[in-house]
């Protein structure tokens, strides 16, 4: 009797170690973003580009993405890598790298510069970026994109970009607007062009997500803030559970302000702070802080009075299913916590979550 069963057993095991391993090497060689030029000479066969994308450490191992290449390769969707310089990122799927090169579009142009930059970044951040672009002193940067000329113009040309970038209280006006992606540009492109193609694609792309979930809801400064918090507060994006988790996130801040809870979100008290998330200590002085946007204090109800950084269209979308079709699996949520794996683990009460943080810390899950 014990035999019967012993060898569906061994197989499931084997299985789900097979899936397991097949997930763990399309997933990206590292979280950190880290640009890696990369180039396809024109006689390169598939041999030698993996070989050479294993060289730069953009892959995890040669044969599986031989296989990958192999597996995916259809008459449908043809995968012939096209000779060209390339600016990739360790921070990249396999499948994002190798969709890359077999694009004839993303080839760099010898006349233009390609600038990436972070999904969450903040503000300063991108600035940072465009400043050693185009070799300029940051803070000249900033005062080009808080110039209030540039940002009305903004205002006055995209949907989603309304006067509420002018509440009283905001750090930079187009904090959280600014998305983060890669993109080309003309060499001679000036901060402002730069900007306002970030901003151009996040409206273009905001629009389409809200018409694809039937969202009309025209108070975008709002959405945009709040999903500045949850793409912080959300699972990693190679979580297994990721877009659900993302809105369960999305839906727990929801409630909690639905009932008058404050959002009590530390990603916000770094941005009061001026400390980098994840990085920087939080010390109680810093929870103290009243201004428009620490909900950790005593001073903010709801939501802050801006975005805290830029953020993906995923945490954008978590918020909108989060307003227009909630999971009734999260209704009655209102505290989550994320282990060292970033999984989010999601409570109904204060006394819960306690109970969530001692299981992960005996269990050597918890992140200190």
């Amino acid at each position: 009797m014990k035999k019967r069963f012993l060898l569906p057993l061994i197989t499931i095991i084997i299985v789900g170690a097979l899936v397991a391993g097949c997930y763990y090497m399309t997933t990206p060689v590292q979280g950190a973003t880290e640009e890696v030029n990369f180039t396809i000479n024109k006689d390169d066969g598939a041999r030698v580009v993996v070989k050479n994308l294993k060289k730069a450490g953009l892959i995890r191992n040669e044969y599986f993405t031989l296989v990958y290449i192999k597996l995916n390769d259809t008459e449908k969707h043809q995968i012939m890598f096209k000779a060209g310089d390339y600016q990739l990122d360790k921070s990249d799927s396999l499948k994002d790298i190798i969709n890359t090169l077999n694009d004839p579009t993303a080839a760099i142009d010898k006349d233009s510069i390609r600038i990436r930059f972070a999904d969450a970044g903040t503000f300063e951040d991108v600035a940072a970026v465009i400043a050693t672009k185009k070799n300029m002193d940051v803070n000249d940067v900033i005062a080009k994109l808080d110039d209030a000329t540039f940002v009305t113009s903004m205002v006055n040309k995209y949907t989603i970009v309304t006067n509420d970038v002018f509440k009283e209280g905001i750090r930079h006006h187009l904090e959280g607007y600014l998305l983060g992606d890669t993109y080309d540009f003309r060499k001679d492109a000036t901060v402002e062009e730069i900007a306002e193609k970030l901003i151009s694609t996040l409206n273009d792309k905001m629009l389409e997500m809200y018409k694809k979930n039937n969202f009309t809801w025209t108070n975008y400064h709002d959405v945009i803030t709040l999903a500045s918090i949850v793409e912080h507060e959300g699972p990693g994006k190679g979580t297994s559970n990721y877009e659900k988790e993302l809105q369960g996130v999305a839906q727990v801040f929801l409630n909690r302000m639905n009932v008058g809870m404050t959002l009590g979100s530390d990603v916000t008290t770094y941005y009061s702070a001026h400390k980098k998330i994840g990085t920087d200590t939080l010390y109680a002085s810093d929870f103290k802080i009243c201004d428009g946007y620490n909900t950790r204090g005593s001073c903010v109800k709801a939501l802050p009075v801006g975005p805290i950084s830029s953020c993906s269209i995923d945490s954008i979308e978590a918020v909108v299913k989060g307003l227009v079709t909630p999971l009734d699996e999260y209704k009655d949520y209102y505290y989550f916590v994320a282990d060292k794996n970033t999984n989010i683990h999601f409570s109904k009460t204060d006394a819960d979550q306690q109970k969530v943080i001692k299981d992960l810390k005996n269990k050597g899950l918890w992140l200190e």
